[in-house]
């Protein structure tokens, strides 16, 4: 995560000052005491819609820099801790398709381009549930599938010997994804 800016650190200053002389967390806002658990339980709940809309990138930067201001904070500051760490596994998940997306449309641009592994496909396609709403996820299924139904039709010819002319079929199908299959090596 981000270093503390000089707002972070006196606002965290503000809060332990208020916390030490009124003996419970609480932070001045707009001029109004507000109880630091409060601020921390609206924080979770807006994170919890962002994690459902689509997936926007700025949003998650927007509260994940928010969600500094408590983490400072006890043991009763757990939850927050626990939706930090969600919001970034499902920032890095939803970057990761939309990497791959990226990378596959361009390859039908300029073939030269580096194909997808289907291997790191694959680990981004195993959460389930997605942990956030990425379009993209459908996206990448679908040209996976296309990519695991050739790595079925390698193995199946390849475990029945078959003819020269079958596998040379095979390696321009492969040839012709933008995801690399390791199977492919085989032909």
């Amino acid at each position: 995560m981000e270093e503390f800016n000089s707002d972070d650190k006196a606002e965290c200053r503000s809060v332990r000052r208020q916390s030490s002389s009124q003996g419970a967390l609480t932070k001045k806002v707009k001029g109004i005491s507000v109880n630091l658990n409060q601020l921390a339980t609206e924080w979770l709940l807006q994170s919890s819609t962002i994690l459902q809309n689509l997936f926007l990138s700025n949003a998650f930067v927007t509260t994940l820099r928010k969600g500094k201001q408590f983490l400072w904070a006890g043991s009763e500051m757990d939850s927050v801790r626990d939706m930090v760490k969600t919001l970034i596994e499902a920032q890095k998940w939803a970057e990761g398709i939309r990497d791959c997306i990226t990378k596959i449309e361009f390859w039908y641009q300029d073939s030269t381009v580096k194909k997808v592994h289907l291997e790191f496909i694959d680990e981004l396609l195993r959460f389930n549930p997605p942990p956030c709403n990425e379009p993209n996820y459908h996206k990448l299924k679908e040209y996976t599938e296309e990519a695991r139904l050739l790595v079925q039709d390698i193995d199946t010819a390849l475990s029945r010997c078959s003819k020269m002319s079958k596998l040379e079929l095979l390696y321009s199908r492969a040839c012709g994804l933008p995801i690399y299959m390791k199977e492919s090596r085989k032909l």
